[in-house]
């Protein structure tokens, strides 16, 4: 009975990442937004765009096909230390260099760092951003608190973030040699997300994906490390920490709970009893965070379910195509109560999920726009920087190409080895998991492209098996 269940399960997991993939791809051939064209998109020029991005990405994987070729002469730890040498290099003189301003939601995050490195939390009480948002805290309080030891340099915030993008770095390698077993995969993961334009723009942004990616990324690997109680809690903790930076913890948690029910069948045993200390570590690390916080007078309200249906709001206004909009911030924003504020924004998800047409047509234009739009991540680290236009063009481009020839190498990977899914890791069917979900809640809150940094690491190791077997493109 197990043995046919989780067989079931692998085949509805392999099935629905294959078909998510699929329709990444079609769409990044087939959707373009005319806002980042200085011309008409006609049917004509689509498809020769199509055709551009068709050949650059042909091109791309030829490259990195040559790349990891010569890589094979030399010493794998070698080349690996090179890549992250070269790496840390490109992100020192971004930072130095291109030196992009701090602005909006990150300035204002940075304001409240230095008012709380002077034990002043008033900003929680009535700065509309954190009333709205208060889970921003878990940011703040890292920025204040590395602040606090070094002074008001806000470059040492910027060059920890190379830091904790090495420590991911390494991490991927990690699941990746899990997932495939070969080296050459992991080599191909490890310089795919070193030199990820994207990645490179946003360590000089002072956003709290990247240290959250790394600690939520860091639970991964001891989840997945093995039986041990002692793993196990520490994988619930660091959890809990990069839940507080940012809250996608439940997402990693439900994934943790599907694998070892559906797909995990050796040590079941062992596995729930690690599942159950994951757990209490993570929901008493929330709750004791929360109560000290509210003790202290940091915040009135518990940051684990304040306002939790604003991003629902968001991710179901029709007209603003789910992303974060002016109209409803205002909206909800007038009600300073919290009571109030959430009788309001259920009003709203009730009345936005009645058109059932209209929500269909969200859902379909909310999937093209996460999925095959430009990464506004690399906005974010030029705007009002010492970059040209040109240059800002030119990486936007680069980004796009790098992207498609992740997808599809994900996607043929997946199309090569669908007869040999079932013998396939364990370890690869958490991944599909956790792409499939995150994926799909996006479906229903809002939508920022630069939201993909989180689950790009994993987009990176389902492409790097295309590279388990050699990788031939024919």
């Amino acid at each position: 009975m197990v043995k046919w269940l989780r067989s079931l399960s692998k085949n509805v997991i392999y099935l629905i990442a294959l078909i998510l993939f699929g329709l990444i791809a079609v769409d990044n051939f087939t959707y373009f937004n005319s806002s980042y064209f200085p011309f008409k998109l006609t049917s004509l020029v689509i498809v020769g765009l199509a055709g551009a991005l068709l050949l650059a990405s042909i091109i791309s994987f030829y490259l990195c096909k040559w790349l990891l070729v010569k890589a094979q002469q030399y010493q794998y730890k070698y080349v690996i230390a090179l890549v992250f040498g070269i790496g840390i290099i490109l992100r020192l003189l971004w930072i130095f260099f291109v030196r992009p301003p701090v602005i909006k939601d990150y300035q204002e995050m940075y304001q409240a760092s230095l008012q709380a490195m002077q034990g002043d939390f008033s900003f929680m009480h009535n700065v509309a951003y954190f009333v709205l948002s208060p889970y921003q805290i878990g940011l703040v309080l890292y920025e204040s608190a590395i602040l606090k030891i070094v002074g008001n340099h806000i470059v040492v915030l910027k060059l920890l973030n190379i830091l904790w993008q090495f420590g991911t770095g390494i991490l991927v390698q990690r699941l990746t040699l899990r997932v495939t077993n070969s080296r050459v995969a992991s080599l191909f993961a490890v310089m795919f997300y070193v030199f990820y334009i994207p990645n490179i723009a946003l360590c000089s942004v002072l956003t709290n994906q990247i240290v959250a990616l790394f600690f939520l990324l860091l639970s991964v690997d001891l989840f997945l490390e093995g039986n041990h109680f002692g793993l196990a809690l520490l994988s619930g903790l660091f959890l809990a920490i990069g839940n507080l930076l940012r809250p996608l913890g439940s997402i990693i948690l439900i994934a943790y709970v599907l694998w070892t029910i559906f797909i995990v069948t050796k040590k079941q045993k062992s596995k729930l009893v690690n599942l159950v200390l994951i757990g209490l570590m993570y929901f008493g690390c929330n709750f004791t965070l929360d109560q000290v916080l509210q003790k202290t007078n940091v915040t009135t309200a518990s940051i684990e379910t304040v306002n939790s249906d604003w991003k629902f709001v968001l991710g179901l206004n029709y007209k603003s195509d789910g992303k974060w909009n002016l109209k409803d911030y205002t909206a909800v924003e007038k009600y300073k109560s919290q009571v109030k504020r959430e009788k309001f924004e259920k009003k709203l998800i009730k009345q936005r999920l009645k058109n059932k047409s209209q929500l269909s047509r969200l859902m379909i234009r909310k999937f093209r726009l996460m999925w095959s739009d430009f990464d506004t991540s690399i906005s974010w680290g030029t705007r009002n920087s010492n970059l040209s236009q040109t240059t800002i063009v030119f990486l936007t481009i680069l980004q796009r190409v790098m992207y498609l020839l992740a997808i599809n190498l994900a996607l043929l990977a997946l199309i090569r080895d669908y007869k040999e899914r079932e013998k396939l890791t364990h370890t690869f069917y958490f991944v599909l998991i956790l792409v499939i979900g995150y994926i799909l809640i996006h479906e229903g809150i809002e939508i920022q492209t630069r939201y993909r940094y989180f689950i790009m690491p994993f987009f990176t190791v389902v492409a790097a098996c295309w590279f388990k077997k050699g990788g031939k493109l024919m």
